[in-house]
């Protein structure tokens, strides 16, 4: 992973929000504080309604992220895609083969998932694939695509926290046709390897397990 230049937390706010915007609950009418042409990371104000708006919609993930993190841009190139993870959540067990590895959804990604535990329901992660596979396409926007990731060091591995379908819609492209390298922003700190988030962390690994077992007994499938 090659280190591109420092970035901040209000860059990685502004990014992730513009990623999200049209999936927010409560978005603003206009995208002032989104669009390239007027979105400013060093303006305090909207700042301030960035980190509001984006922890409306992800407060569970970003509460557990260090306010003094290191960030920075980075490229993802080949060598890194055997250490990138999908968010370690129960709704990604099967459609990663319960290994979380980006790598794994090319075998493991398959409609008709679903789970019957809390929140029981149809799991649509293959459809949500294909859907941003389809627009990503059409819009040829593959090349723009960024990815925030965690992780405890530059070494990996990393937990990708936001653009887990894009990055399998990348990945499946670059089995057939290579396209690294990615463009990120990393986040790292020492403090992230005991985050719920981070792959490698002692809770992550606990309910990683557990949802082992929910899938033995067919909770999941």
């Amino acid at each position: 992973m090659q280190v591109v230049r420092a970035s901040s937390r209000d860059e990685v706010i502004l990014e992730w929000l513009r990623s999200e915007w049209h999936g927010l609950q409560n978005a603003p009418p206009d995208t002032i504080l989104v669009d390239p042409r007027t979105a400013d990371p060093t303006d305090a104000s909207q700042n301030a309604e960035r980190a509001r708006l984006l922890s409306d919609d992800r407060s569970v993930i970003l509460n557990t992220i260090p306010v003094n993190m290191s960030t920075d841009w980075v490229q993802i190139e080949k060598e890194d895609l055997p250490k990138l993870y999908i968010i370690p959540s129960v709704d990604w067990y099967m459609d990663t083969g319960g290994t979380f590895r980006l790598i794994d959804t090319r075998e493991h990604l398959r409609p008709g998932r679903g789970m019957a535990i809390l929140p029981p329901g149809p799991v649509y992660h293959y459809d949500k694939v294909q859907e941003k596979s389809r627009y990503m396409r059409d819009n040829g926007i593959a090349k723009d695509e960024v990815f925030i990731l965690i992780s405890a060091s530059l070494d990996g591995p990393y937990t990708i926290i936001e653009g887990n379908h894009r990055a399998v819609v990348l990945y499946q492209d670059h089995i057939d046709t290579p396209n690294t390298p990615w463009k990120g922003i990393l986040i790292h700190d020492p403090e992230i390897a005991n985050t719920r988030w981070f792959v490698n962390s002692g809770f992550a690994q606990g309910q990683i397990w557990q949802m082992g077992l929910f899938s033995s007994h067919g909770l999941l499938w």
